[in-house]
């Protein structure tokens, strides 16, 4: 896999093999800007809420696409740093339309490994990839530990639905233990932007459809049938238990 000049690839890092580890997750997103249960109107509240200023710097940790850096740059003139271990994300991000001007690297690399040799940021950002610092905790900690005071960070993740038992939700934290956590860190919260059922349904729908692109594309697509349809299955039975969930807080 070839990835484009502008993208920094971290030394030592195989991109061939992360891309073939990463083919299932292509498969389900191809084209899709968006990869977690949030629609363009929910990314858009999460983007007025987090109030970006002309100047700020941000850094998005497993980027992803990179929708977050490009929307927030449509609003202000930041500086944005965009990375992602899977190279079929960090290509799409590195290849998408940016403002005119907007000064967004990207880097195909581990987002732990990254984040420690970087320094603080006006705005820290990690959606859908707390399993990188496993769990909540660590990853608010992380976001925490890089973002100036003042500073806000932007955590995103499927948590506990109000009225579920932790037991039945493997321990997966509410959204007011992460910001119970968050203010024991020296952050205090902004907002919270739960999306709707009707979100996470069509993020399921627009995912089984990219996969039946993907698949058209490939002769041997069918060879994660099984996979997706263990995926699906996964979503349905934790859109019970849980919300896909934004928390925005400011460091003090």
């Amino acid at each position: 896999m070839q990835l484009p000049e502008t993208v920094e690839v971290e030394p030592g890092l195989d991109v061939q093999d992360l891309a073939d580890r990463f083919e299932i997750f292509e498969a389900l997103h191809t084209d899709l800007e968006i990869a977690t249960p949030m629609s363009e109107a929910d990314l858009e509240v999460v983007v007025d809420v987090v109030a970006i200023s002309d100047g700020d710097e941000v850094v998005d940790l497993a980027c992803g696409s990179g929708v977050l850096l490009r929307s927030l740059a449509r609003r202000r003139a930041i500086t944005g740093l965009g990375i992602d271990l899977s190279p079929w994300m960090i290509d799409r991000a590195a290849r998408a339309d940016t403002p005119a001007g907007a000064p967004l690297r990207w880097v195909l690399g581990d987002a732990k490994e990254q984040v420690s040799e970087l320094g603080a940021f006006d705005v820290v950002a990690c959606l859908g990839a707390s399993w990188v610092w496993l769990g909540a905790p660590g990853t608010v900690r992380t976001l925490t530990e890089h973002t100036r005071p003042g500073g806000r960070i932007v955590f995103g993740d499927m948590l506990r639905r109000s009225g579920i038992k932790p037991a039945q939700a493997a321990a997966t934290p509410s959204a007011d233990e992460v910001i119970d956590h968050m203010s024991s860190l020296g952050v205090d919260h902004v907002e919270t932007v739960v999306t709707s059922d009707a979100s996470w349904d069509a993020y399921i729908g627009e995912t089984l459809e990219a996969y039946r692109r993907w698949k058209a594309a490939n002769v041997d697509g069918h060879r994660f049938d099984d996979d997706v349809a263990e995926w699906v299955e996964a979503q349905h039975r934790d859109r019970a238990l849980l919300e896909w969930t934004v928390i925005v807080g400011r460091r003090r």
